[in-house]
């Protein structure tokens, strides 16, 4: 099978592509320049149940290629406690 027509291989593109459009539509806050994407992930999204910090992510940072500006944005996935599942003292 040519990977032209290759489902798999075509799915990968396509997200490849709509990656693409999203870091170009990301402008910095400070300068206006394109992709203002995120560079790291911080852990530590506290666990419901004892409150101690997960290995679930709890801020993205944003940084700009250009002013080299830097943003955190706290709980990116709209979550501000991790599933008890995730706690290393209540699920070890």
């Amino acid at each position: 099978m040519r990977s032209l027509y290759n489902p798999t291989r075509m799915n990968n593109i396509a997200k490849a592509t709509e990656d693409l459009v999203r870091k170009l539509q990301q402008l910095c806050p400070n300068c206006g320049f394109v992709d203002f994407d995120v560079v790291e992930r911080r852990k530590g999204l506290p666990c419901e149940l004892c409150g101690l910090p997960t290995q679930v992510t709890r801020a993205h940072i944003y940084r700009c290629d250009r002013c080299q500006f830097q943003q955190e944005v706290l709980f990116p996935d709209e979550v501000q406690t991790a599933d008890p599942m995730y706690c290393s003292y209540c699920n070890p």
